[in-house]
């Protein structure tokens, strides 16, 4: 009797133990398991980066039109402004420097077409202001004040007096100041004034013989009209400066 027992004991333990074919399989299962884990994670991460990439790419192709949109607006205004500078209702550069203040209503009569800008300031050759003028944002009074400030600052810039640009400043168009005009060259300028991106163009006046030219410098704000315009162009939803409240949108049911 016990050693009928003894066998079936015998009998159940060689049953629990797993055969050759069972270790082979689960050793092959494991890292079959591993494999694919890694695969599935090696997937997930290629989309994931693949979609960074694509958003990178997006980023940047928005920044670049962007980019073109602002240095073509400075384009127009540098074109506007020289056009004006040129007009037959021009000042010269002497009467400029020598009777100012005689010449005021030729100078007013000669600038007026720069109404489309915020600013338009007049420099004589000693960069003293000898004419200013308010343009479409007439009724903000804080912007002159600022704008000739800044205004001071770019012309002593380019007049060479100062040897870095002013903070805040950048140059958008034109090259470094120039010996030929006494330090002064065509340049649009790009920076903040009173929270708004701000284009100063500036463009010598002419050529005197025993000092630098004068400079006409205008100031224009690129405002949220301007900006939603960009937007509308370049399909830019809410396009604005950074710390300007987005838009409110009408959503309509059902839309």
């Amino acid at each position: 009797m016990s050693g009928v027992a003894s066998s079936r004991l015998g009998d159940a333990r060689e049953k629990t133990k797993p055969t050759g074919w069972d270790r082979t399989r689960l050793g092959v299962l494991v890292p079959l398991g591993v494999v694919v884990a890694v695969a599935i994670i090696c997937i997930v991460v290629a989309a994931l980066t693949s979609a960074q990439r694509a958003d990178d790419v997006a980023l940047e192709r928005e920044r670049q039109l962007l980019t073109r949109a602002i240095v073509t607006h400075g384009e127009w205004s540098l074109l506007r402004l020289k056009n004006v500078a040129q007009s037959n209702n021009s000042v010269s550069a002497d009467d400029i420097n020598q009777s100012s203040a005689i010449a005021q209503p030729r100078i007013r009569a000669w600038l007026a077409p720069l109404g489309d800008h915020d600013v338009a300031l007049l420099f004589d050759s000693s960069g003293a202001l000898v004419y200013s003028q308010s343009g479409q944002n007439a009724s903000d009074a804080g912007l002159m004040a600022v704008a000739i400030a800044q205004a001071q600052t770019i012309v002593e810039f380019m007049r060479g007096r100062a040897a870095l640009m002013p903070d805040g400043v950048m140059r958008l168009l034109g090259g470094d100041p120039s010996m030929r005009h006494g330090g002064v060259s065509e340049t649009v300028f790009l920076l903040n004034i009173l929270d708004r991106l701000t284009l100063v163009t500036a463009v010598p006046i002419s050529e005197t013989a025993t000092a630098p030219p004068p400079l006409l410098l205008t100031v224009r704000s690129i405002d949220s009209n301007v900006l939603t315009g960009i937007g509308d162009r370049l399909q830019l939803a809410n396009l604005r400066m950074i710390g300007q409240a987005v838009p409110d949108v009408d959503i309509k049911p059902g839309g």
